[in-house]
């Protein structure tokens, strides 16, 4: 079906198409099976998926919409998170659409069967191509063309595409087809002409659609027909339909007749007609006053609607609620006051109406501590147990105060009102209890922060493990790796422990001072939506927490300027920026505030001085640090340049000599650094790393890295030993001895394991072997003669057939020092230097792979890379050495 399937295709040809389809698989195919774009094509022809195939004379498939058990469904999906390893997407399972339409939703019913939601990655970056498949796989799912509004990332698609059409077209969808409503004027002629028979027609259908004679506004070609039949009574007696009673006749009918009516309609209806269901609601609201008044007249209310109620006046209003606060002993809250919505339109907000009322919100609530005791205690009455922070005002009061809940019930147990009382104390088997039954409720052990009187436990037993195994709880084991335990809190949790820190701080705390600042931003969105939520303002420059009116930027500004005698500039004000931001510019801030801007002059550079007073000051600096001092060092070296032109001019007429330019080092070449590198691998008698040559940031600048210049130098680099071996120092002495046994002689250290960690325990190879009580080997390859070199070399030549190169020879770096260069060397041994080959006579693949094999026959091994001359350009041509060893058979 993904040759020819597309929009072009007609029916027949899609039906055939599937068929074809359903005999190469065997089954009916699903959406899935095909193209999306021909998928989309069919359901869009067929409206669904099902009726393609039935078309087809295929089987359907109702899959999703079996019913099943709620348990079965939760088994289901808990055997594919097990599966899984994670919580499902609806995607991932057929029958989500039964278990939504079930629960009322996916996150319901993952609660039902107690799955945790999987996270939602918001500002993930998505491609294109992914776009394109979304939009198509919903269009699969609508059965036509989505709207913008319908697809997810709409917004993001509109905005790399251009339009919602574009990106349809991008995705091989056809933009549905919009139909643009001309706006006719009052007596404009309509472009489709209707018979007078066609408008009866319609006007009797959309009569049987409402089940009542249309009102005018109802039907759409109202305007033709009062231009054709003379009016719209007119029209409706052509059409036999029955006309409404006109205004004159409703006004006869009495009170009774209407009530009679309405229960009339009620009975045929089943329920209380609504107000534009019945003919008479205008006339029935004049005589009764209203339609729920008339209602409760026919018998169909129960409760008489209340009475319209006048507006109170101002004083009226704070009367009323300082009568309510006298009867709650507090300012009652917007809810509680009857005209709580009135006094809000009044005064802007409900704070400032109670501020107006001179009453003060529960946020500024001011009593003593052995009040709020007394306050906190008769609710612990009330509710037979300690109530929560946000079920009573005065919980937050007491946590702002003392810093904590916990705090102020240690507080409470000082207070000669709290002494002898043990309502506010837990005992010790109700903190057992309520672990317990945490425990249960959470199917494991809860953890410290969990615990809501987890301070309280570990004071009273010592330890929050000895709390755990008293209450015949285990404690959760931490991990072996110090990793930071990530624990879940909620967002009442947060929201109390920044309350709390703003109580300590007496300031509303910085984001980069709260600890789970992170935690609330993920959750809230932003920081400032935290903060609203938590009844805190956001913190402005300078200010800890609290906002600043502009009234209050004024009375600041002035007494500014007050106290410097002047206009203050905006560099100089605390609130510059913010008065600037508020205002529009600085200078219309301070005529609000009635201050005259201050004009500061620019300071002249070219001060007052003159040249001998130039020349005395260098004079002292000279004197001052003993040379002579630099341009950059002179506070005037600007101005003695723009007067006396150069500096050098300006040191000889104060009778001092200038500074004398330092010659370059002279330049360093290619062949003096592969010799200098060479001498240091002498001198350690190894290859020295970058940090131990002199020039290794030269070198690197010249060779590109550290490993090309040592190989063109000859020298092999350095293997990076693995650091952090438990291992003590005893145990490596044994170990070197061991190895000196087995060998028969003193390992060298680039044989012994652990050679990197000798260095960094005992400083240096000589010092190791000395504590091991071993001699140091290798002392007499230095002192080895030039003739025992050559006949070494000379047997080399013999084992490996040719000529080795100064890496296949176990003193190369020796002979390299001695002789200047290993060719001389060969060639002072009667042998041949090996010819390398010129760069254009590079071999192809298939030399290559047989110099390989011609290499492994001569070593009798599988070479390594130090072992094949051209194992660069092997590497280069095939990818990896590897995969060079995989084409030659080797491997």
């Amino acid at each position: 079906m993904s040759e020819n399937g597309n929009k072009n295709s007609s029916n027949e040809e899609l039906i055939a198409l599937i068929q074809q389809k359903a005999v190469e698989l065997g089954r009916t195919p699903t959406h899935k099976d095909v193209e999306t774009a021909a998928a989309a094509t069919a359901i869009r022809r067929f409206d669904s998926w099902n009726n393609f195939l039935a078309s087809a004379g295929l089987e359907t498939k109702n899959s999703g919409n079996a019913l099943m058990s709620d348990e079965e469904a939760i088994r289901l999906f808990q055997a594919k998170a097990a599966e899984l390893g994670r919580t499902p997407e609806r995607n991932e399972v057929t029958q989500f659409r039964a278990v939504i339409k079930k629960y009322g939703g996916w996150q319901r019913f993952l609660l039902a069967a107690r799955l945790e939601p999987p996270e939602i990655e918001k500002f993930k970056q998505i491609s294109d191509k992914r776009l394109i498949e979304l939009v198509q796989v919903r269009a699969v799912e609508l059965g036509r063309t989505p709207k913008k509004y319908e697809f997810v990332q709409g917004a993001t698609a509109t905005h790399r595409y251009g339009g919602w059409s574009d990106f349809l077209r991008a995705a091989n969808l056809e933009p549905a087809k919009v139909k643009k409503r001309r706006k006719q004027q009052r007596y404009e002629i309509p472009e489709k002409y209707f018979s007078d028979k066609q408008l009866i027609e319609l006007v009797q259908a959309r009569a049987s659609e409402l089940g009542r004679t249309p009102k005018r506004y109802e039907f759409a070609q109202e305007s033709t027909v009062t231009n054709r039949f003379g009016g719209w009574r007119n029209f409706l007696a052509s059409a036999g339909l029955e006309i409404e009673m006109p205004r004159e006749k409703q006004k006869a009918l009495s009170k009774e007749k209407l009530m009679e009516l309405v229960q009339a309609q009620a009975a045929e209806l089943g329920r209380i007609p609504q107000k534009h269901e019945f003919t008479q609601n205008k006339w029935a609201c004049d005589q009764f006053g209203g339609w729920q008044i008339f209602l409760y007249h026919a018998g169909l209310k129960t409760t008489k609607p209340e009475a319209y109620r006048k507006s109170l006046s101002n004083e009226q209003l704070m009367e009323a609620v300082r009568a309510q606060a006298v009867e709650l002993g507090r300012p009652p809250k917007k809810k509680e006051f009857k005209h709580g919505s009135q006094a809000v339109n009044r005064y802007g907000s409900w704070i400032e109406f109670l501020l107006a009322a001179g009453l003060k919100p529960e946020k500024y609530i001011q009593v003593s501590n052995e009040r709020l005791v007394e306050l906190i205690r008769s609710e612990i009455v009330e509710l037979g147990r300690v109530p929560k922070m946000e079920e009573s005002p005065y919980c937050k009061v007491a946590i702002n105060r003392y810093g904590g809940w916990y705090n102020f019930l240690k507080a409470v147990e000082q207070m000669p009102a709290a002494r002898g009382k043990n309502i506010l104390k837990i005992s010790n088997n109700q903190m057992l209890q309520l672990i317990k039954a945490q425990a249960v409720e959470l199917n494991r052990t809860p953890t410290i922060i969990e615990f809501e009187y987890a301070e309280l436990a570990k004071d009273k037993f010592r330890s929050w493990e000895r709390f755990l195994k008293s209450a015949g709880l285990e404690p959760i084991e931490p991990p072996e790796e110090k990793t930071k335990i990530i624990v879940k809190i909620s967002n009442e949790q947060l929201i109390e422990r920044v309350q709390a820190q703003a109580a300590e701080l007496g300031r509303t705390p910085a984001i980069r001072e709260f600890e789970h600042a992170p935690v609330a931003i993920k959750r809230f969105g932003v920081w400032s939506a935290f903060l609203e939520s938590a009844g805190l303002d956001l913190l402005f420059p300078g200010k800890s927490g609290y906002k600043i009116s502009n009234e209050q930027l004024l009375e600041e500004v002035q007494a500014k300027a007050a106290e410097l005698g002047r206009t203050p500039t905006i560099r100089e004000f605390h609130y510059g920026r913010l008065a600037n931001g508020r205002f529009g510019t600085w200078r219309a801030f301070l005529k609000s505030a009635g201050l005259a801007r201050v004009r500061v002059k620019p300071r002249n550079p070219k001060t007052k001085i003159s040249n001998e007073q130039l020349i005395e000051l260098v004079q002292v600096q000279a004197a001052e640090l003993g040379r002579t001092p630099k341009r950059s060092e002179f506070k005037h070296g600007r101005l003695v340049t723009s007067r006396f032109g150069k500096w050098s001019i300006f040191l000889q007429s104060a009778g001092i000599d200038p500074v004398k330019p330092v010659k370059p080092k002279p330049k360093i070449s290619n062949e003096q650094l592969l010799d200098l590198v060479k001498e240091r691998a002498l001198e350690l008698g190894r290859t020295p790393k970058k940090y131990e040559f002199k020039r290794g940031e030269l070198a690197t600048s010249r060779f590109g890295t550290w490993a090309d210049f040592l190989q063109s130098a000859a020298l092999e680099p350095a293997k990076p030993v693995k650091s952090g071996y438990k291992i003590s120092n005893e145990q490596l002495i044994e170990l070197v001895q061991a190895q000196a046994a087995e060998l028969g002689r003193t390992p060298r250290k680039k044989e012994f394991k652990y050679g990197y960690l000798i260095l960094k325990r005992f400083g240096n190879w000589t010092t190791f072997l000395n504590s091991a009580g071993l001699e140091e080997a290798g002392k007499h390859e230095t002192a080895i003669s030039n003739e025992q070199l050559l006949d070494l070399v000379k047997e080399r030549t013999v084992q490996i057939g040719r000529s080795p190169n100064a890496k296949e020879f176990r003193y190369g770096t020796l002979v390299i020092g001695r002789f200047g260069s290993w060719s001389a060397f060969l060639l002072k041994a009667g042998l041949e230097p090996a010819k390398r080959e010129p760069l254009k006579a590079q071999l192809n693949d298939e030399e290559l792979i047989a110099a390989i094999k011609q290499r492994a026959v001569e070593l009798e091994k599988i070479p390594e890379v130090k072992d094949f001359e051209r194992a660069s350009l092997a590497s280069y041509r095939f990818g990896t050495w590897n995969t060079f060893l995989k084409k030659a058979g080797l491997i």
